[in-house]
């Protein structure tokens, strides 16, 4: 893998004005991506609000760092799957999901897609849950991680997260994935699907799945994540479905009613983007 990497990476340049400018352009679609279905899940929170109010100050606070990223992560993010495709490292295990795909039978054909999609799913979110779990067991991850536990008034225009975290997740979760496995390909409603419950997870809203919540977690089961009270800490770990939380005993199932304050205990959250910027590198100084 290496060799074949330095063999090709004279090729192209990460610090070139045609790389910087594909940068900005991936930003930009990033953006507007998650803008657009973040006013989705912000149209929730107006028409279903829960208990707690959200300030505006908050709001355009959280939306201002979570432009940030998106200009910071996309330029990491565009170098990290440069430098996978120039490696050309086929993955360990290839998993052709689709059993029935090519079945002329409608139903079936149904039903393999949605196997598939499934299957493939659940495979990133274990790794993703691995990766999470990492982030709040080691004290280096978790200096960067807790920036995006901070927020007091959690919606969905405070789901940032620090630069350096895009890093973490090429290393430690995308990376593992890419080379150790790869699975047939998910169909693009599933990834609207997920991409929108991602960002719905944070917002405070009182729409939930019913039922479903118990295969497909929604903004209760993930607040509890966040959540200050002691008996919630170092739970629901999972970004897409309970599975591996209640494999791993780590699933809480939040009752009705059950809408705890978050943020961390004795920690005041960023107010501004120096803060937001060097936080993190602040307290590994000071070990």
């Amino acid at each position: 893998m290496l060799a074949t990497f330095h063999d090709n990476l004279p090729a192209f340049s990460f610090f070139t004005p045609d790389f910087f400018k594909e940068t900005a352009t991936v930003a930009l679609q990033f953006a507007k991506k998650i803008l657009t279905l973040s006013v989705i899940c912000f149209f929730l929170e107006l028409m279903q609000p829960e208990r707690y109010p959200i300030s505006i100050r908050a709001r355009l606070r959280g939306l201002y760092f979570m432009l940030i990223y998106f200009g910071v992560a996309s330029y990491i993010s565009l170098c990290f799957s440069r430098a996978i495709h120039l490696a050309d490292y086929p993955p360990l295990l290839f998993l052709k999901l689709q059993w029935f795909a090519d079945s002329k039978n409608s139903y079936l054909h149904s039903l393999g897609m949605f196997a598939a999609a499934f299957v493939s799913l659940a495979i990133f979110d274990f790794f993703y849950y691995a990766f999470h779990r990492l982030q709040h067991k080691i004290p280096f991850l978790w200096h960067f991680h807790s920036i995006h536990h901070l927020p007091r008034e959690l919606s969905v225009w405070s789901n940032y997260h620090h630069f350096t975290e895009e890093i973490f997740r090429y290393i430690f979760l995308l990376l593992p994935v890419t080379l150790l496995i790869q699975t047939t390909p998910v169909p693009l409603i599933f990834i609207f699907i997920i991409s929108l419950q991602g960002i719905y997870n944070h917002s405070a809203t009182r729409f939930s799945f019913g039922y479903l919540r118990y295969f497909l977690l929604d903004t209760r089961y993930h607040r509890i994540h966040h959540s200050i009270e002691k008996q919630h800490w170092n739970k629901n770990f999972a970004s897409l479905f309970p599975l591996w939380d209640i494999v791993f005993r780590t699933a809480y199932f939040p009752k009705a009613q059950e809408w705890p304050a978050t943020g961390l205990v004795g920690e005041e959250e960023t107010k501004g983007v120096a803060e937001y910027l060097m936080r993190p590198f602040q307290k590994l100084w000071k070990k």
